[in-house]
């Protein structure tokens, strides 16, 4: 259940941003906000009621990790995507030049995309409860 969420918050949210990036840059900003509200609420719910909704537990900082390592994994491939779908013409495996992420992932080249899926892997296996 867990692992489902994480990957619909988080290609919800890579959705939005290269919609509103698109159309309207200034409105990205507060659909990161809204985001991580959501994601903190779901994490505070997920703590007090595990029991109730699965049949397993994951711990905090599995739960933390996890959720991190996947939207490491598929943030950027969904909002590429996206923005491929709007018309851009640009690379799937696009990483950006702005951000301090994106210039290391253009340096690391396709070693990066390696590490994200490794990360993701494990991401998984966390939210999954695998020991």
């Amino acid at each position: 259940m867990i692992l489902i969420l994480a990957i619909l918050f988080n290609s919800v949210e890579a959705i939005l941003e290269a919609v509103f990036t698109q159309k309207n840059p200034k409105i990205h900003v507060w659909v990161e906000k809204l985001h991580i509200e959501i994601m903190i609420f779901i994490f505070i719910l997920w703590g007090i009621f595990a029991y109730n909704f699965d049949a397993y537990y994951v711990p905090y900082w599995k739960l933390f990790l996890g959720f991190w390592f996947v939207r490491f994994m598929i943030y950027d491939l969904v909002w590429n995507l996206t923005t491929i779908i709007l018309g851009v013409k640009i690379s799937l495996w696009y990483s950006g030049t702005v951000k301090f992420y994106d210039r290391i992932m253009e340096e690391l080249g396709s070693w990066g995309w390696f590490m994200k899926l490794i990360l993701g892997i494990i991401g998984i296996i966390f939210l999954l409860g695998i020991e």
